[in-house]
């Protein structure tokens, strides 16, 4: 029938929660609450553990394999910064197509059961607290769940910071998206939470370079005409 009658029993999760993890890891977790969870909360909580980026796995619905190596899909990116990076296609030369990513950026409220990576710098352990749940929906385009196709009861600040995006296309097949902004917690070298590696690998890409690393999103600490 249309209709189909659903019986939840238990208590849904509140409190504090805690995972163990070791480092030169990426943890897969998720929001664990009946509410959305504030990204920018949960990295300030675990910024002494975790190398403050989240990348949220989106698999493109053109995907038509259950095998790892012919998937269509790639990761969104959102740290400090508040520079939410989409998802990119594939550029792997899969022969079944490249895909196409059609879920927007995240944003910085990450909806009910909702996964994540990040990336373990040092041994310790996870944590989630009802500090970082706030009241944020969906259907107001406030958080982004990307497994499928603004009010709120907290005051959600205005951004003030300088943020730039740069996108490179590959004719046809698919735009990558990087990210410049200007926080005064950041420095010329690479500062965790506010700058992001690169998580995907694809043929034809485009990144900052820093220290020999490839970033999407590089925070910087004041604008100066002399920076190249």
């Amino acid at each position: 029938t249309a209709n189909q009658e659903y019986i939840f029993r238990g208590i849904p999760n509140d409190g504090d929660y805690s995972h163990t993890v070791t480092a030169g890891n990426d943890f897969l977790t998720g929001n664990p609450y009946p509410s959305a969870l504030d990204a920018a909360q949960f990295i300030t909580d675990n910024l002494s553990v975790i190398d403050g980026t989240l990348y949220f796995w989106e698999q493109f619905t053109t995907n038509n394999s259950h095998i790892l190596a012919d998937y269509q899909g790639g990761h969104a990116i959102y740290n400090l910064m508040g520079m939410g990076m989409p998802a990119t296609a594939d550029a792997s030369g899969l022969t079944s197509g490249l895909g196409t990513a059609s879920i927007p950026a995240p944003e910085q409220y990450i909806p009910v059961g909702q996964g994540f990576f990040v990336t373990i710098q040092n041994s310790g352990s996870v944590v989630f607290n009802n500090r970082q749940r706030f009241f944020a929906r969906e259907s107001l385009g406030e958080s982004v769940f990307f497994k499928t196709d603004k009010k709120t009861n907290k005051t959600i600040e205005e951004d003030i910071r300088t943020k730039i995006w740069f996108a490179f296309t590959k004719t046809d097949t698919f735009t990558k998206f990087i990210g410049l902004g200007y926080d005064s917690n950041a420095t010329y070298n690479y500062d965790n939470g506010y700058d992001a590696l690169s998580y995907d690998q694809l043929r034809n890409d485009i990144s900052w370079s820093l220290n020999n690393k490839a970033l999407i999103i590089q925070a910087l600490p004041e604008i100066n005409t002399k920076d190249v």
